[in-house]
């Protein structure tokens, strides 16, 4: 990585679910590492739970400060509480972008299409998701002067290797962090690209041949 040192990280979910299951965050240690610059740009995670006003004040006698139904965890990342619509609980990645329409455009490329997903308290944004539910939704949010740090990680997808060949083909150059590599693996055939979208938001595409029994 662009850090050049040891890493390691953990995948944070829910008991009993792993991550081919339920959406989950992948937290990335890189050593040597002792601060991120917090940015504008990834807004919130939107998480699904059964009782909204209990959820509140169990954080807030955990400490962490609480504006409405939004809670702020210790490194200053936005968590926005909703009544549970699904048995999946991770319901959105809400970030910043500076043109709606150029933002909806790569995210097609990746396959995404525009839902209906409603979230409150905002004049404009679009919502896009994987039909075949492969990421979490990503609401994007018009906002000026939108700036990405590594303090907002990426967006990591698990999809069959061919869709992400046939995705590939259709990313111009500049769109590219890393290129498409193929290697064959024990558990098989690992695809993986990182791209990002007009603002500089990666996504790591994997295939799910290789990372889901993972």
């Amino acid at each position: 990585g662009r850090y050049d040192a040891p890493w390691s990280k953990t995948m944070v979910g829910y008991p009993g679910h792993f991550e081919d299951e339920w959406y989950c965050l992948e937290v990335t240690y890189n050593y040597g590492i002792q601060v991120y610059t917090p940015d504008n740009a990834l807004l919130a995670f939107g998480l699904g739970v059964r009782d909204v006003p209990s959820t509140l004040a169990s954080a807030r006698a955990k400490g962490y400060a609480s504006d409405g139904h939004r809670v702020v965890g210790p490194d200053g990342y936005v968590f926005e509480l909703l009544p549970l619509r699904r048995p999946e609980p991770f319901l959105y990645v809400k970030v910043g972008v500076e043109d709606l329409d150029k933002a909806v455009q790569f995210y097609s490329a990746l396959g995404m299409q525009e839902t209906n997903l409603m979230v409150s308290g905002l004049a404009e944004y679009s919502a896009v998701e994987y039909p075949a539910g492969w990421s979490v939704p990503l609401v994007l949010v018009p906002k000026p002067g939108v700036q990405w740090t590594d303090w907002s990680g990426r967006l990591a997808v698990s999809m069959p290797a061919g869709e992400i060949s046939e995705r590939y083909k259709q990313l111009p150059a500049e769109r590219v962090v890393h290129e498409l590599g193929e290697v064959d693996e024990a558990l098989g055939k690992l695809v993986i690209t990182i791209v990002r979208d007009p603002d500089g938001f990666e996504t790591c595409l994997v295939s799910s041949e290789f990372f889901d029994p993972s």
